[in-house]
């Protein structure tokens, strides 16, 4: 097989943050075979069906692993300016403040839920990812009695 391949199956294994044992049983394989498969010596001419695979379980378009260069991202795929506020709140570790108290969380949520049925777009964009924060914060940190609340609040506004 290409070491090209290889390398660029470890690459985005990494940046997905999975080990090679991680990689392997979602591959329905050993981590031996995943070095080998990275290294290159796993096959000289690798079946099409083991790429495909691999680029699913990456959540990659097959080419990012056929070619060295990235792919320009199709026209439109780009999210909007304010959703990138949303996405950064979701997938960004929250910042080690206190978290605001459960009723404030409830109605920012409720002012969340009026400005998406009012298709006030922007609003939400502008506080959304706010409350999201907020309610991880409050889910994670709350007393054993109060967590369900507080995670009912991370929910709907995650959803």
């Amino acid at each position: 097989m290409d070491t090209g391949i290889g390398r660029r199956i470890a690459y985005w294994r990494e940046r997905r943050g999975y080990t090679q044992t991680d990689f392997g049983q979602l591959m329905g394989q050993t981590k031996r075979w995943v070095q080998s498969l990275e290294g290159g010596q796993r096959q000289q001419d690798p079946r099409l069906s083991v790429l495909v695979r691999a680029a699913d379980v990456l959540r990659i378009p097959l080419e990012q692993l056929l070619i060295d260069s990235t792919p320009e991202p199709p026209a439109g795929s780009v999210p909007p300016a304010e959703a990138l506020g949303v996405i950064d709140a979701l997938y960004s570790p929250a910042a080690l403040t206190e978290p605001p108290a459960l009723t404030v969380l409830q109605r920012r949520l409720v002012y969340c839920c009026e400005a998406f049925q009012a298709c006030h777009y922007s609003t939400l964009a502008r506080e959304l990812p706010s409350l999201i924060v907020g309610a991880g914060q409050a889910a994670h940190s709350a007393a054993a009695g109060e967590q369900s609340d507080a995670e009912a609040v991370l929910s709907a506004s995650t959803s």
